[in-house]
């Protein structure tokens, strides 16, 4: 599988991996072993699927495994000066008097997340006015996708993204990922969360013995 964003780049998309699935078993152009599982090759390595399917064999939803995250700056890439063997969490990072705190996490492709405080809601945050300054900062010399994110429990986040290329996505299979690794690094949420999306939820799941995490969601052809 290959996947390009608007502009041509090649990306890593981990909702990708899941249509792809859904469409080969659905078009009998491979098909799922006994325990409903296909392998999709990527940029980012071989990635297993399983696929939940309907009584006549249609594919409803996939749990990809997203393989596991990069946390050193210099896997990211996240160029600020310091250490690249560092993990970035909670660095500060200004724009137009305010100051982010960002996580960078890479599942395949590179993610800043940002968690929105009081300042900021979710909701009314303008991601067309601050995702391109996060993606065009000379500190990601090759770009970066931005999770912007709201911590509702434990067990859940709401989750808006910018995608390096592309612009804000309704989903995003490996910056929902991401966002659930820097939620765990911070200590803002479990290992287990569901993260709300304007295309609809996902479930995230980063093993604690593994060290993988797999992502969940729902799969329908659109036309």
């Amino acid at each position: 599988m290959e996947v390009y964003s608007a502009d041509g780049a090649r990306e890593m998309c981990g909702n990708g991996v899941a249509c792809v699935a859904k469409y080969v078993v659905d078009h009998g152009l491979v098909e799922a072993n006994v325990t409903n599982q296909v392998l999709i090759e990527t940029d980012a390595g071989p990635r297993e699927v399983k696929v939940q399917r309907t009584a006549n064999k249609s594919v409803i939803s996939a749990s990809v495994n997203m393989g596991k995250p990069y946390l050193k700056k210099k896997e990211i890439p996240f160029a600020d000066g310091s250490d690249g063997n560092d993990v970035a969490i909670g660095v500060p990072l200004k724009f137009d008097g305010y100051t982010f705190e960002i996580t960078c996490v890479s599942m395949g492709s590179p993610h800043a997340v940002v968690k929105l405080d009081q300042v900021f809601d979710l909701n009314d945050f303008e991601v067309s006015r601050w995702g391109p300054k996060f993606e065009k900062h000379y500190w990601f010399p090759q770009r970066i996708n931005t999770s912007f994110i709201c911590v509702k429990s434990r067990k859940e986040i709401d989750m808006r993204v910018w995608e390096r290329g592309s612009g804000e996505a309704m989903a995003s299979g490996s910056g929902a990922c991401a966002a659930v690794v820097a939620s765990v690094l911070n200590e803002w949420t479990e290992r287990e969360v569901t993260v709300h999306v304007e295309g609809g939820d996902l479930r995230v799941k980063w093993d604690q013995e593994t060290d993988l995490v797999w992502i969940t969601g729902p799969v329908t052809e659109v036309y």
